[in-house]
Parts: structure tokens; C-alpha cells; sequence
């Protein structure tokens, strides 16, 4: 099922159908059956790695999302931190309660609210709206991050 043929440089051209190259890429002459047979045996395998690659993919995307939002998080930090110096200020000046443990457990909640965003976000592999799942997060973010500053016990 070859045809040759001549371009202007005297070279000679072989054109082959797709069913000679794979015989040739194998080395050996294959019936089309058992082919067919060797295909659906590795299909399996074909199908995995192109749901690893496109898992991978969708985390690498989301990973990307939320390095974008990284600022949107800084604001809210540094709103939640002013916010709580200035509780703290009015506490330390009023001689208001202090609470070590309403401290340690925002700061807690803190790193709970960044599991949480990863394992809400990253982990399920269907579709997601970023603008419905990360300003929760930001505002819990907000919201720990005064909490824990407005009672930190030490003077600053």
C-alpha cells in the first residue's frame, strides 16, 4: 500500500499508509486483531494517565488561582490586624479581661481556615467558582487574624 514518488531534488519519496508504520514502528507484522488486542489491554493505562495529567492540571490551575488571591488575603490581614490592635489598645487602656486561650485558639483557627480553603478548593475535581469560594475564606481569615491580635497578651 506504498507509493513512491520523485520531488524536484531526485529524492524518492515514500508515502505509507498508517497500517505499514505501525508495522514497521513494531518491528514485526501485527494482525489487525491481535492489535486491536494489544490497544484495549493498554487502553486502561492511556485513560489513567490522561486523568493523572488533567488532576494535575486542574490543581496546578487552582494552586495558581489562589497565588493571585494571595493580595486580596494581605488586605484582609492587615485590616484584621488593625482592627484588632486597636481592640487591643482599648483593652489594655481600659483594663479589660486577657484571654492566653481565646488567643492561641484564633491562632488555631487560623491555620484550620487554610486546611480548610485547601481541602474545599483544591481537592474536588469538579467545577468550581473561585468568586464563591474564597471570600469566606478571606473573611474567616479577616476575622481570626482580628481576634487573635485583639487579645495577644504582651505588650507590643
Amino acid at each position: 500500500m506504498s507509493s513512491s514518488a520523485r520531488s524536484s531534488s531526485g529524492v524518492r519519496i515514500t508515502r505509507v499508509d498508517r497500517t505499514e508504520w505501525l508495522h514497521a514502528l513494531g518491528g514485526r507484522t501485527i494482525h489487525r486483531e491481535q492489535r486491536r488486542r494489544d490497544l484495549e489491554a493498554h487502553g486502561h493505562r492511556l485513560r489513567d494517565l490522561t486523568n493523572l495529567l488533567l488532576s494535575v492540571q486542574l490543581i496546578g490551575l487552582r494552586l495558581g488561582v489562589l497565588l493571585v488571591s494571595l493580595p486580596l488575603f494581605l488586605v484582609a490581614a492587615v485590616g484584621g490586624a488593625v482592627d484588632g490592635a486597636t481592640a487591643w489598645y482599648l483593652r489594655r487602656t481600659r483594663v479589660d479581661r486577657e484571654s492566653g486561650f481565646i488567643y492561641h485558639r484564633a491562632k488555631f483557627a487560623l491555620w484550620i481556615a487554610i486546611f480548610v480553603l485547601c481541602a474545599v478548593y483544591l481537592a474536588p475535581p469538579s467545577r468550581l467558582d473561585p468568586k464563591s469560594v474564597i471570600p469566606p475564606f478571606v473573611a474567616i481569615f479577616a476575622i481570626t487574624v482580628r481576634i487573635s491580635v485583639a487579645y495577644f497578651k504582651k505588650y507590643l
